[in-house]
């Protein structure tokens, strides 16, 4: 990450968001999850789309095109429910 980092002008921590976001979710139900998993994909697509851009825009080469897919893993800390999370497909999208 710190490669990217320095790579792109960025901070080590800014990429590391972007790049291996982490979020928590407050059990809520089910429709409530799958709502904030998506959200939270979206928000980490559309960061991933910034830093490319501002690597294009610095001559650091054009990735317009390029497939992504962000695999999303689910530590459930969740007690004394015996119903399971929804599944996460994985988010794909293609580098603007």
């Amino acid at each position: 990450m710190e490669y990217l980092a320095a790579l792109n002008q960025t901070s080590a921590e800014e990429t590391r968001r972007n790049f291996a976001a982490s979020t928590t979710i407050s059990w809520q139900g089910p429709e409530d999850f799958s709502r904030h998993v998506e959200e939270t994909l979206a928000w980490q697509a559309a960061a991933i789309q910034g830093f490319v851009a501002k690597a294009r825009e610095r001559g650091l080469g054009d990735l317009s095109g390029m497939p992504m897919t962000i695999v999303s893993e689910v530590d459930d800390l969740r007690e004394g429910v015996a119903a399971a999370l929804p599944g996460i497909a994985p988010s794909e999208f293609r580098l603007r």
